[in-house]
């Protein structure tokens, strides 16, 4: 049994099929608390050697993150969360150093997510070893 358990979400179909073992956790009882997460690079504020008015940088992040919470509410409530507690987390930061940060600040004790194995897996697998590596709590990831 996990008491708290992260699930990361970066909005593709690979991802969400971590969802599939999250809901038969709940289904069995194994977990006290779930958080879904999702990560957003913040806009640039440079492009092209021309600075962006720091209004416009603002309003793409916060369009950004209003994005990110609206897709994570829509994935929670497609959960029957079975009286388990739960929460939607968005953030902006580079992926996986924000992860680790958050898993850590949350206290939680698994890290669960999923990707698609593909034409780009020796990449893939790169990414999945950094992902792995950089967690101080377990990692399960379900390769498809």
């Amino acid at each position: 049994m996990f008491n708290k358990v992260l699930v990361p979400l970066d909005g593709s179909y690979a991802g969400e099929q971590a969802l599939r073992v999250l809901r038969e956790w709940l289904d069995c009882g194994r977990i006290t608390e779930a958080i879904l997460a999702r990560v957003e690079r913040p806009s640039p504020e440079v492009v092209m050697d021309y600075v962006l008015p720091a209004e416009q940088v603002v309003d793409a992040n916060e369009r950004t993150i209003r994005d990110a919470r609206r897709y994570l509410d829509e994935i929670s409530r497609r959960i029957d969360w079975k009286g388990v507690a739960h929460r939607e987390i968005a953030l902006l930061g580079e992926p996986i150093p924000t992860l680790v940060r958050l898993a850590e600040r949350e206290g939680v004790d698994l890290v669960l997510t999923a990707q698609q194995k593909g034409e780009r897996a020796g990449r893939l697998q790169w990414v999945s070893g950094r992902v792995l590596r950089a967690f101080s709590v377990p990692v399960l990831e379900l390769i498809l």
